[in-house]
């Protein structure tokens, strides 16, 4: 089961190509830290829902996530 931020980031992520983790953090976690938004970002790419081409860049992985 996923948890409402893993939720929220990979809803954000399905409409960009590319994002840091920077802008995932502010547009996602606007409470939460940049570690936050990595600890997440760690484990969607643990799963398979996400690409990580460099430690802040990031891209949803289309295989894995169903449309909504």
């Amino acid at each position: 089961m996923m948890t409402p931020e893993e939720t929220r980031v990979l809803s954000y992520l399905r409409s960009r190509i590319l994002s840091t983790v920077d802008e995932i953090a502010r547009a996602c976690l606007p409470e939460g830290s940049l570690e936050e938004a990595r600890r997440i970002l760690w484990n969607l790419e643990w799963l398979g829902y996400i690409v990580r081409y460099s430690p802040d860049t990031v891209q949803i992985n289309g295989r894995r996530v169903s449309p909504t």
